[in-house]
């Protein structure tokens, strides 16, 4: 009964506080991941909480950014990553998780649409292939990191911004004649999406149709599919 009463949004405050100190784990846990806690409630946890409750607080919408401040210097990885994920976390605290040893608490900063430019950019450059993957992959990525990403050593990480909507035309057409397949295969798609645009504005970009239907005779089938696969046509 006390779990349900702490994780309902009809609790009033001055209960979710009390809840927060009872003995029970599991009501604490409750009182940690409601989004309708107070302040209070969460700094309490937070000082007060064992590390499942830890992790919820940092994760919590509601906490406030002094507890989260002092969240992203905690020992455990798992406590820090939910902290760089959440949204509330301030810009200096992610200055530093930015720096953390562990690629998972990075790559949790890939997932915060709150994060700066500035800190972003640092992920650019960032040893792990998994982090600059899932920066690429998101769609708020600036376009200064997606255009330094598109020349990446790795793979994976230049097809992901050949997806990514937000990659500049440039960075597009350099990625059309990647040396890997898997990359030319995706650039298709951003670059037909050009191409359909230039059609109803009534420009003619002669780049862009050349590189669409050199794709179409690429030499590996995975490339040529694609056309059948999204109903590109060849000829437009």
């Amino acid at each position: 009964m006390l779990q349900k009463e702490a994780r309902s949004k009809l609790t009033k405050s001055a209960r979710l506080l009390e809840l927060a100190a009872n003995r029970d784990l599991k009501v604490q846990l409750s009182v940690a991941n409601n989004p309708h806690s107070p302040s209070a409630a969460l700094e309490y946890l937070a000082g007060h909480g064992k590390f499942n409750i830890l992790k919820a607080v940092a994760k919590n919408p509601s906490t406030p950014a002094t507890v989260l401040e002092t969240l992203a210097a905690h020992q455990q990885a798992t406590v820090c990553a939910a902290v760089a994920g959440n949204p509330n976390t301030p810009q200096k605290a992610l200055e530093h998780l930015v720096r953390h040893a562990d690629s998972k608490v990075r790559e949790a900063i890939t997932d915060n649409r709150n994060a700066s430019a500035k800190v972003l950019e640092r992920l650019r450059d960032d040893p792990d292939p998994t982090v600059r993957y899932w920066l690429a992959y998101r769609a708020y990525c600036p376009v200064s990191v997606l255009e330094k990403l598109s020349r990446d050593p790795d793979a994976t990480v230049r097809a992901c911004v050949a997806w990514n909507p937000q990659t500049p035309r440039a960075a597009l057409i350099a990625l059309a004649t990647d040396a890997e397949s898997a990359v030319r295969a995706v650039t298709i798609k951003g670059l037909w999406r050009f191409r359909q645009s230039d059609l109803r504005s009534g420009v003619q970009d002669a780049e862009v149709f050349e590189l669409l239907r050199q794709l179409a005779a690429d030499p590996d089938q995975v490339v040529r599919e694609v056309y059948v696969k999204e109903h590109i046509p060849v000829y437009v």
